[in-house]
């Protein structure tokens, strides 16, 4: 076996193993934290009715949500429209993302570090914080694959002095 398959298969493996303790009772466990029902709910409404608000409390007016972009919540509302719309999904969603994040990275580090842009994917599929906060539905999980593309995209402008790319990047 090529030393190139070892590192895929070990890579595979980094993958899996964050995986399984970012799934691991996914459902209970961590408590909820204050934003996953109000995040969660801003997007089951936009899934539901197409419009980027609260659901408002009864007798309230209905005021669209501004306080954050809505890229996050517009990607939330297709993930709820596949499987349902709930506290778990939306979690499931954040593992799924964070786990992108680390492919994401790995890749990008790859160009940079060669072998060792394994130590970075092994430290963030492990670190005990990280673990935590990529199993609730916090927005940052799903942004930062959007943050980590643009980097990428950037640093490959950059390579070619591509004005397109620099476009893209923006």
């Amino acid at each position: 076996m090529t030393q190139s398959k070892k590192q895929a298969l070990f890579v595979v493996g980094i993958i899996g193993l964050a995986a399984i303790i970012r799934f691991w009772a996914i459902d209970g466990k961590p408590g909820y934290e204050w934003d996953e029902p109000v995040y969660t709910n801003i997007a089951t409404h936009l899934s539901q009715f197409g419009v980027l608000q609260v659901k408002p409390d009864f007798g309230s007016p209905v005021e669209p949500y501004t306080f954050h972009p809505p890229f996050y919540f517009l990607m939330m509302a297709g993930w709820f429209k596949l499987v349902g719309a709930g506290i778990t999904s939306a979690r499931v969603w954040a593992v799924l993302m964070s786990l992108v994040v680390m492919v994401l990275t790995y890749l990008f580090m790859r160009r940079y570090l060669r072998r060792a842009a394994i130590i970075p994917l092994i430290l963030m599929a492990t670190d005990g914080w990280l673990v935590y906060c990529n199993r609730i539905s916090w927005m940052e999980n799903t942004l930062l694959v959007i943050v980590i593309a643009a980097i990428w995209l950037y640093a490959r402008a950059v390579d070619t002095g591509s004005r397109s790319r620099y476009l893209l990047a923006g």
